[in-house]
């Protein structure tokens, strides 16, 4: 049980649970879900038991966020939304095949980090105006547009993140075989 690792499902599960409140803030929107309703079963129940479904829940749909992530991001989001930094494919790919253990670690964990933050990132170009609406039903404008500038700013400081994560993650190569 070498390759397990916590932060991997824990990103698994961030993705999961907000997916989850999308989807659950759609249906409100649209009539289909009470929230006020639903979040007071859902806390009226909250032992042991249904934080691990929720979890389990989210870690599974977390996965498939995860995928439709990268498929997006490896079509869309990487390249032409984050400017590209152009490496030779054939020296990457010699340079992995002989690459220490510690330098292949060190990419796994820049990868996940960048995939997690650009999986959030994604998720919430809808969330933000779902979260918004939602917020404005049950607190009004002020609050609504508070909650909205609010998440504008977390997904300015994830782009800028993702940005570099994705930098660093494609200049390993050159970096450690040069130094």
């Amino acid at each position: 049980m070498n390759d397990f690792d916590i932060r991997e499902i824990l990103c698994e599960i961030l993705g999961g649970l907000l997916l989850i409140l999308i989807v659950v803030s759609v249906l409100h929107v649209f009539g289909v879900v009470d929230l006020k309703a639903l979040l007071g079963g859902v806390a009226s129940k909250l032992d042991a038991g249904t934080i691990t479904s929720i979890l389990f829940v989210s870690y599974v749909i977390g996965l498939l966020v995860d995928s439709i992530g990268l498929a997006v991001g490896e079509i869309w989001f990487d390249d032409k939304l984050l400017s590209p930094v152009d490496i030779p494919i054939p020296d990457t790919k010699k340079f992995w095949t002989t690459a220490p253990e510690h330098v292949v670690t060190y990419r796994d964990h820049q990868w996940m980090y960048y995939s997690a933050y650009r999986n959030v990132l994604i998720l919430l170009v809808p969330g933000s105006l779902l979260f918004s609406i939602v917020i404005y039903q049950f607190l009004g404008p002020r609050w609504a547009l508070g909650v909205f500038v609010a998440i504008a700013g977390l997904m300015w400081t994830l782009w800028r993140s993702a940005k570099c994560l994705l930098g660093i993650y494609r200049k390993i190569p050159s970096h450690f075989a040069n130094g």
